[in-house]
């Protein structure tokens, strides 16, 4: 997955706290085991100049060639010096606990700019250790080295010094260490969780990837007031019917975001007879009803056409709930002849706009919507209305709506941010390709108001999904 500059940005500050605790969490972490486990060491060293006595003769580093000669010399040196027979003399002249395996990892050899002059530093976890054997190193050092060399000579540049200052650990550095590691594992944590959430975190998602229309945005509340918050039986709260008062209740930006849609459809659909459009949804409370009821009163409330809104979502009916019209009888009665089409189709506080609801639960809603009966029901009230919202069940979990959208002009898809996934909406939209209806576009809910943050309380949404 391809993700942006602008994203990444957008992705690090949204998760800005959670990369500060984790930055911080990783301090103490370095801080504590800098304290707790990691030992003192301190070091001691001493320098020596190497110089050879020609017996007067031209000195070879006072040649053109004295600094490569003086390199090759100490090198050498170093050489001699690093050997099992002096760790031997070291440990013998010091009296120390150490072997002779341990020492090599305590004594540190390094030449200084290519001179004559080379370094000898002892690290231990004692002070007292490594000033011994550094002045031990001083004394066996230039008689190890005559032994090998007899015209070799060496002189002490600077002496060893008991240093009671550790030089490790570097709590400073450890501690940005611990800092840097801290944020970055949080950053690499957010963007992995990034790139594998399938989730739909933008409208542009949608038209970027799939080419399909974003026909309005929804604001609604926030995630924590909508999902997984069971609802009282019996209570259930409509956002179109105030059932004491009797009147239509729609939100002014509600109100406004489906009048765009119903905008953006009526240029879809161009024909002048009736115009039937099914809303979809890839799994449940997904906005599906929500949709397609506010989709419906938004038509409803143009001059001089009529609108149908039909519930074709046979297993878990909720048009009427939204309307607070009884649900029986509805397009099962009507489909079984239990009821005709004048006691099916119910009233509104809308005088242009009439629903039918799904009717009595049947044991077999894929072979009613997939009967002749059912084409000649909506070949019946296509006759009486301008526009027939049908509200369907989700495709990816039962194929009811398939033989409803066969019969529709266009397919609206219902999504909602943060909540429906990229395969499941992928899914279901080739399962729409493949039955040859197109796609008038999308009505996405659960958009975050950021160009607005004072006006974005008026996207007043109840808990209906």
């Amino acid at each position: 997955m391809e993700i942006s500059l602008q994203r990444l940005f957008t992705l690090l500050l949204k998760n800005i706290l959670l990369i500060i605790l984790c930055a911080a969490f990783g301090t103490l972490i370095a801080v504590g085991c800098t304290k707790l486990f990691i030992k003192n060491k301190y070091e001691s060293s001493v320098k020596l100049y190497v110089y050879t006595d020609t017996g007067g003769q031209a000195n070879p580093s006072q040649s053109l060639n004295d600094l490569n000669y003086a390199q090759k010399v100490v090198n050498t040196y170093i050489q001699m010096l690093d050997t099992r027979a002096f760790y031997t003399r070291i440990i013998e002249s010091t009296g120390l606990p150490y072997i002779e395996d341990e020492l090599p990892d305590m004594i540190r050899f390094s030449t200084l700019n290519a001179t004559e002059v080379f370094q000898i530093a002892v690290t231990t976890t004692s002070a007292d250790d490594s000033y011994k054997i550094a002045v031990a190193v001083s004394q066996i050092a230039p008689q190890m080295i005559q032994g090998f060399q007899e015209t070799a000579n060496m002189k002490i540049v600077d002496p060893p010094v008991l240093n009671r200052e550790p030089v490790s650990p570097n709590l400073p550095m450890n501690t940005a260490i611990g800092f840097l590691a801290g944020a970055a594992l949080a950053m690499l944590f957010v963007y992995i969780r990034d790139i594998l959430d399938t989730k739909i975190k933008k409208p542009e998602e949608l038209s970027d990837k799939y080419d399909v229309y974003v026909l309005a945005e929804i604001t609604d509340f926030p995630k924590s007031e909508r999902v997984n918050k069971p609802r009282p039986k019996g209570k259930f709260v409509s956002p179109v019917i105030d059932k004491a008062k009797k009147t239509l209740i729609i939100e002014k930006g509600y109100q406004e975001a489906y009048k765009i849609a119903r905008t953006n459809l009526g240029f879809a659909v161009l024909k002048k007879t009736c115009k039937k459009i099914a809303v979809i949804s890839s799994l449940s409370r997904e906005g599906k009803t929500t949709t397609s009821v506010n989709l419906a009163i938004a038509f409803a409330q143009q001059l001089n056409v009529r609108v149908l809104l039909m519930d074709c979502d046979l297993r878990k009916p909720r048009v009427n709930r939204f309307m607070d019209t009884p649900n029986v009888p509805g397009v099962t009665d009507c489909l079984s002849g239990a009821a005709g089409l004048n006691i099916v189709v119910k009233e509104t506080l809308l005088p242009n706009m009439q629903t039918i609801n799904a009717g009595t639960i049947p044991p077999n809603p894929s072979e009613l919507l997939a009967s002749k009966n059912f084409e000649s029901l909506v070949a019946q009230v296509e006759q009486y209305y301008d526009y027939i919202i049908f509200d369907t069940s989700p495709l990816n979990i039962v194929i009811d709506a398939l033989s409803v959208i066969k019969l529709c002009d266009r397919v609206v898809f219902s999504v909602v941010m943060g909540e429906s996934t990229h395969p499941d909406f992928s899914k279901t939209l080739n399962i729409v390709k493949n039955v040859d209806v197109r796609v008038a576009g999308v009505i996405v809910h659960g958009v975050e108001d950021t160009r607005k943050k004072g006006y974005a309380n008026e996207y007043y949404y109840y808990d209906v999904f």
